[in-house]
């Protein structure tokens, strides 16, 4: 309701207090994750002070830093080496594909925050998707979710079928890529349509998530014929909360 509404000052306001929000829910995430993402963790040679000292390279580079001390030679180092934490990037590719149409404003919200969230714990390629009867990729905008927030734009049909396909299109490793579908499944195009492409997807192995919307009342919205059809195709639906989801996502990877 705020779109375009609000002068940069009152913005520089509310950042704050949605950073915080996403920074606390990404640290929730990450303790999530931390056991599936174990053993990714490593560490290089660094000169950044850490309280882990590399003595081999420590040694190895201050040689000509040897001075004689009581008739014995002494290494003066001079340019300590230190193990710095090096994080991998994981291979996981998580595409948030959210369902703008009229009825979705509820879902919308929860599903910014969320993907807020999961590029909050900076390992995975997060993409962020919106449609209604277009598609709008705002994955550009995933790490500000204030800005996000302000760019989703509510109304309009539902064309599901085309949101997926566009996604399709963004999978490049189709095993280590999950896609997340926020929508109520109220498909106004042809639902062969839709569940042809939800089956290729999870042919190709791609993980499938479905996400049921929840009204402000944090009940379940949706049409569960669709929803069904959506399931046998081989989509996995359920209706969660954000942190429900992330949960979940852990489960998958692991």
């Amino acid at each position: 309701n705020l779109k375009g509404a609000l002068p940069e000052g009152r913005l520089r306001q509310l950042r704050p207090l949605v950073s915080k929000i996403v920074s606390e829910l990404s640290k929730e995430l990450a303790s999530q994750l931390s056991p599936a993402l174990g053993g990714m963790a490593n560490t290089k040679p660094s000169r950044r002070k850490s309280p882990r000292l590399d003595l081999p390279a420590t040694v190895r580079n201050n040689l000509k830093h040897t001075v004689m001390v009581n008739s014995r030679p002494q290494i003066i180092p001079v340019t300590p080496i230190f193990r710095a934490p090096e994080r991998k990037v994981s291979p996981w590719h998580i595409i948030v594909l959210v369902d703008v149409s009229g009825s979705m404003e509820p879902s919308t919200v929860f599903a910014a925050m969320t993907a807020a969230i999961l590029a909050g714990v900076n390992t995975f390629k997060v993409s962020f998707i919106t449609f209604d009867t277009s598609v709008i990729d705002l994955t550009g905008h995933v790490e500000d979710p204030l800005e996000l927030l302000l760019e989703i734009k509510v109304g309009g049909g539902t064309n599901i079928a085309q949101g997926v396909r566009y996604a399709a299109s963004q999978v490049t490793n189709p095993t280590k890529t999950i896609l997340v579908l926020i929508s109520d499944f109220e498909e106004w195009g042809s639902v062969n349509n839709l569940t042809h492409e939800i089956a290729a997807l999870a042919d190709s192995g791609v993980k499938l998530i479905g996400c049921a919307a929840l009204d402000d009342d944090g009940k379940a919205a949706y049409n569960v014929g669709i929803a069904e059809s959506v399931a046998a195709a081989g989509m996995r639906v359920a209706c969660v909360s954000p942190l429900e989801l992330t949960r979940w996502v852990r489960e998958v990877i692991q």
